[in-house]
């Protein structure tokens, strides 16, 4: 199906970052390719999926390659890219039509059932919650019926459910012989499998190995950002200060009158950590941008302290660069901030050292976050609130990531993290948790 022999890769157009000496994947196998944040992964998917990568200088060699596969589909982690159409019903009702499948409402509502979308076929994708919009994509992906099916980092917006349904179809699709490649830094979505291990580090393919779906080595998952079967958190000594924000008795009714929260009552202080948890689509970011300001309630009040500094770190981000490196754009964010952090020691914790003099938008999602992150902090917010940070993190790097936020909660910053990892409630405080449409807060 696929061929290939010295391959290498320059993003810069200069400098080889990525060098595969041989890779041949069969019909009907299944591939784990990991590595660190970097490290070429996803732009290896779309090299092989017959993508254009997002980098303009980037440049690909090979002694040979072939491809006989008739159709591929790429699932990349920009959630909101491939989407066409209105309504949930009419993005799937096409590409059952592109297929040459009956657009009937037999069809339809079976394939809303695979993907857990039944109940919201007539909303506009606009309202899709980011795990519902995977979902979305998945089904279209499926729909298409793919030789080859490229996915890049598919779970990372899926609360536990959405998981074990997106499992059940990599299976499905794997039973009814499709060849599948998939990255993640989680190893849940190889269990049981059985297939190959591609490892991948800065420069090359420096793991290969046939495995059954059972174990992975202790070493590769250390060595490769892979997250551990056993792993958890711990809450920092800190200590509360005066509250910042309170909501007291709030409640959204939408337009079409569906409520979503009644009589809540919740506070932020400073020095606290809020994990906030909920099912894909229960309101976690429009409780989000309630809190920012960005949507009004339709009940009760929201107090915020006068002059709050706010810093966010949005689930599927984009950021609009005003420089042309990493480096110059710390100068030009120091320069408008005259009390911003020292900000060589989080350079260092983050591991964005070697990024300093790269171009902001053409880095790994990984990456990208990291440096939003570092960013965000450097202005010294008051109230941080990150949508998702986990996703595209491998372990080493998110681990990083906790141990800074945990340190500038110390030292008085409030911070709401919005995360479908449960583990990552052990560093909180406090959990608020999205259920039936009502918030509880449950203090650690």
């Amino acid at each position: 199906m696929i061929k290939l022999k010295n391959l290498s890769l320059y993003l810069d157009g200069k400098t080889r970052n990525l060098e595969i000496s041989e890779l041949e994947v069969q019909p009907g196998d299944f591939w784990y390719l990991a590595g660190r944040n970097g490290s070429g992964k996803t732009t290896l998917l779309e090299y092989l999926g017959g993508l254009s990568t997002c980098y303009p200088q980037a440049r690909f060699e090979a002694e040979s390659t072939e491809n006989s596969y008739k159709k591929s589909f790429v699932v990349l982690q920009n959630i909101d890219s491939p989407f066409f159409y209105d309504t949930v019903a009419n993005e799937l009702s096409h590409s059952l039509i592109q297929q040459g499948g009956e657009d009937s409402t037999q069809a339809l509502t079976t394939w809303a059932e695979k993907i857990g979308l039944k109940d919201k076929l007539e909303l506009p994708v606009r309202t899709l919650s980011a795990g519902e919009k995977q979902r979305l994509i998945l089904g279209i992906a499926l729909i298409s019926r793919p030789d080859l099916l490229l996915l890049d980092e598919p779970t990372a917006h899926l609360d536990s459910l959405g998981s074990d349904l997106a499992l059940g179809i990599f299976r499905e699709f794997q039973i009814q012989g499709g060849t599948m490649m998939i990255t993640d830094h989680k190893t849940r979505e190889i269990k049981g499998q059985q297939g190959h291990f591609l490892g991948l580090e800065k420069g090359g393919v420096v793991s290969s190995c046939v495995w059954n779906g059972n174990t992975i080595n202790s070493a590769l998952i250390e060595r490769f950002g892979l997250y551990p079967d056993q792993h958890a958190g711990s809450a920092g000594n800190r200590e509360q200060g005066e509250s910042v924000i309170k909501l007291e008795s709030f409640g959204i009714c939408f337009e079409n009158g569906n409520q979503l929260f009644q009589d809540v009552n919740l506070e932020l202080k400073r020095g606290q950590w809020i994990h906030l948890s909920g099912l894909n689509g229960t309101g976690k970011t429009t409780l989000i941008n309630l809190i920012l300001g960005r949507i009004k309630q339709s009940a009760g009040t929201i107090c915020r302290k006068p002059g709050l500094k706010f810093g966010y770190l949005p689930q599927n981000f984009r950021y609009f660069a005003q420089c042309d490196t990493f480096a110059e754009e710390i100068e030009f964010i120091k320069k408008r901030n005259i009390n911003s952090l020292n900000s060589d020691d989080l350079i260092e914790t983050l591991g964005l050292k070697h990024l300093l003099e790269r171009d902001p938008l053409y880095l790994s999602r990984g990456e990208s976050q990291r440096v939003f992150l570092f960013l965000a902090l450097l202005s010294r917010p008051d109230v941080l609130i990150l949508d998702e940070p986990a996703s595209g993190q491998d372990f080493q790097s998110l681990t990083a990531m906790m141990g800074v936020l945990d340190r500038m909660v110390a030292q008085g910053m409030a911070l709401i993290l919005v995360s479908h990892e449960d583990w990552l409630g052990s560093y909180a405080d406090t959990v608020w948790e999205i259920k039936e449409k009502k918030i509880c807060s449950d203090s650690r």
